[in-house]
């Protein structure tokens, strides 16, 4: 029988003893307000064919003792480029895996919520869309059975492999075995096919199949009589034709939702006040806490960009100077995370990140929003410390580089940003030489990511700026630094 997977790490009491007191403390602290929701848009709904989960309910729904459904979870971040992009085959799987629902429920939580971002901790992930497959014989402290891999082409073959322990009936028949059953289905294997068609029949027909020796892609249908004999009942080689033969309804399939964002590109906006604040603080409030602030590169970076944003926001600044040099080695998990919201809270900063946008708004709630305010906000750095001056202002890049790469939601984001920036130079850069080393990564990732599925319509990644706000800057680097740094003084 498929084990489950324990969450990571041994009991916090046993490994931390000495410092009981003050953790409980922490987490009494971190949590007297309850769970808050972030309202940050969600990638699905229900007509996708999946149930949305919140981490309060999701230990009743999904790990209820008595339960016999199996699940699949996504965990996913709605800002996540990547996310986004993997939401469209996501839909499709669902829609595929609608007749298996009796069977199978397909769940997703969206760790952009700050009630949410618990999920990462208790399941042990590093990074999102993480796929995680929960077995009927999974408790809460079990964890999952298995991670999943993303490609969606695969995923009905494992899944059904997963399942076939539990499900008696999805087990081939052996050559020349005979089965109490209405209709034996025989097809190469893997047999996803008939394997499929069994989870959707299972408390309507009762089903069976056989691996066959050839390799024809249709599956052969035989009609068991009382007597166990069996008769030819016809071949098909689609799940249309089958439900024909053995005389089931075809499922009415929810239909994913498009995205019907208008099309009509709106012209740029100078960042705001509000924006750069708003991304900062769902930097530190949310992505370190995903991140883990226990990993002593997750703490680094997280001081660094604190210090770094002082002038920006003040609780930054306070932030910083609360913050030590690392965090004891023993802390870990849920504890590092306490102690990570009561600094945060003694430093003035909103248990949940602000999730209203102006200037990054997008068409969408999953458009833009704060990838966009994060990269206004390093952007608005650079210029800062430009007119700052060298002598006076900390290099921003370094900061912006290692908190991308190691605080980042999207995990495979920051693996992207880690090789678009491998030019930055091991020594800092002059000022100017950093804001325009951030123009052309930015350029270079927006060339990149052109047409893909997390583009907003209304705000098409091209090159910028654009010949209508800067008629110089195709020829002129002094035109492209003084435009910069104009345009990302923000003022509301």
């Amino acid at each position: 029988m498929l084990s489950c997977r324990r969450p990571s790490g041994r009991p916090y009491a046993a490994r931390f003893f000495p410092l009981l007191p003050l953790l409980l403390l922490l987490l009494l602290l971190a949590t007297a307000a309850g769970p808050v929701s972030a309202g940050s848009g969600e990638l699905y709904s229900p007509v996708d064919g999946v149930t949305l989960l919140d981490f309060r309910q999701l230990r009743a729904a999904v790990f209820d003792p008595g339960r016999q459904r199996h699940w699949l979870l996504q965990v996913y971040h709605a800002y996540c480029g990547h996310c986004i992009a993997y939401s469209g085959a996501f839909k499709k799987l669902a829609s595929k895996l609608w007749p298996w629902r009796y069977t199978l429920r397909i769940g997703v939580i969206n760790v952009a919520k700050q009630s949410n971002a618990r999920a990462m901790r208790h399941f042990g992930l590093s990074g999102v869309p993480s796929l995680l497959y929960v077995a009927p014989n999974c408790s809460w402290a079990s964890g999952f059975s298995a991670a999943l891999p993303r490609d969606t082409s695969e995923l009905p073959e494992r899944l059904l492999d997963l399942m076939e322990p539990f499900v008696p009936q999805l087990r081939p028949l052996q050559l020349g075995e005979t089965a109490d059953c209405d209709f034996i289905l025989e097809e190469p294997r893997p047999g996803v096919l008939s394997r499929g068609l069994i989870l959707e029949a299972l408390y309507i027909r009762s089903l069976r199949w056989r691996a066959s020796a050839d390799s024809a892609p249709a599956v052969r249908l035989s009609r068991v009589a009382a007597d166990g004999s069996s008769a030819p009942a016809g071949s098909a080689s689609d799940a249309a034709s089958l439900r024909r033969l053995i005389g089931l309804k075809q499922p009415t399939r929810p239909t994913p939702t498009g995205d019907t964002a208008p099309s009509s590109p709106m012209a740029p906006r100078p960042p705001t006040q509000a924006d750069l604040k708003s991304a900062l603080i769902r930097a530190l409030v949310s992505d370190v806490a995903l991140a883990g602030p226990g990993r002593p590169r997750v703490w680094r970076a997280a001081r660094d960009v604190a210090r770094l944003a002082a002038p920006l926001l003040p609780a930054a600044g306070r932030l910083a100077a609360a913050m030590p040099e690392s965090l004891p080695a023993a802390l870990a998990g849920e504890a590092s995370a306490a102690v990570w919201q009561h600094l945060l809270a003694e430093s003035g900063f909103p248990e949940k990140p602000p999730d209203n946008w102006v200037a990054c708004a997008g068409s969408r709630p999953y458009f833009r929003g704060y990838p966009c305010g994060l990269w206004q906000l390093f952007h608005s750095l650079t210029a800062l410390r430009l007119k700052t001056g060298d002598a006076v202002a900390q290099p921003v890049a370094p900061v912006m580089r290692a908190f991308i790469v190691n605080c980042f939601s999207c995990s495979r984001c920051g693996r992207n940003f880690a090789r678009e920036s491998v030019d930055l130079p091991a020594e800092p850069m002059p000022a100017r030489q950093e804001l325009l080393w951030l123009w052309r990564l930015h350029n270079r990732v927006n060339r990149r990511l052109a047409g893909r599925p997390s583009e907003d319509p209304q705000h098409p990644k091209v090159q910028f700026p654009p010949a209508a706000l800067c008629p110089r800057c195709g020829d002129s680097e002094d035109a492209v630094v003084e435009f910069l740094t104009r345009w990302y003084s923000a003022t509301d």
